[in-house]
Parts: structure tokens; C-alpha cells; sequence
């Protein structure tokens, strides 16, 4: 389920309720318990501002961001065998799957946009 929240968070959302409304399906209680997670292992910062109300706020580590090359990779890979597992529709990687900037790049220069 990490995707998805990584996605998320790169896509602008960083409060808890703002990331449980871009994810179909997800309840408060799995987003809660995979956000702890994923602080656990470093892939997300937890910021905690002392205003009224008290605001939280989750963003994505550097260490969570240099996945994105990996992962574009790995899609480039199955792409060029031209079938996913059991079918055979080309994979298309979409920027927006992929954490971080670099790999927004490598996706463009993929496509020769970059």
C-alpha cells in the first residue's frame, strides 16, 4: 500500500486527510498504520507545527525519492519484454507513479521530451 501514499505525496498531498482522499479505498485506520510505517523506515519525514489547531504534515525523504530511477527502470524492463506477467499489454510508465524529480526526468528523456 505504500505506493499509493507515495504517490500522493508526490503529487502535492501532505496532510493526513489530503492524502486519504486521493486514495480509493483506503480507511483512516490503515492510512494511520502505514504512514507510522513508512516514518519507521524512513520513506517519509512527519512534520508537527505547534499552531491552533496543531497542524501534521508528510513529505517524502531523499531516501524515498531515489527509488524513483530504480522503479522507472524496472518498468522500462518489463516494457521492452512487451507483456506484463499472464497478458500481453505493454506496461506505460506514468510520471506521476514515480517519486521524485529525477525520475519525473528520466521518464521524459525516455520519451525524448527531456
Amino acid at each position: 500500500m505504500e505506493a499509493p501514499i507515495i504517490n500522493s505525496l508526490c503529487n502535492g498531498n501532505k496532510r493526513f486527510r489530503d492524502i486519504e482522499r486521493s486514495i480509493p479505498g483506503i480507511t483512516t485506520r490503515m492510512l494511520s498504520r502505514e504512514l507510522k510505517e513508512m516514518e519507521a523506515n524512513q520513506l517519509l519525514k512527519r512534520t508537527v507545527t505547534a499552531d491552533t489547531p496543531v497542524s501534521v504534515e508528510y513529505t517524502v525523504t531523499d531516501y524515498c525519492q531515489s527509488f524513483g530511477e530504480i522503479i522507472l527502470e524496472m518498468i522500462k524492463w518489463v516494457s521492452s519484454t512487451g507483456k506484463r506477467s499472464g497478458g500481453n499489454t505493454p506496461l506505460k510508465p506514468r510520471s506521476l507513479d514515480l517519486p521524485g524529480k529525477a525520475a519525473q526526468k528520466a521518464y521524459a528523456q525516455m520519451r525524448g521530451n527531456g
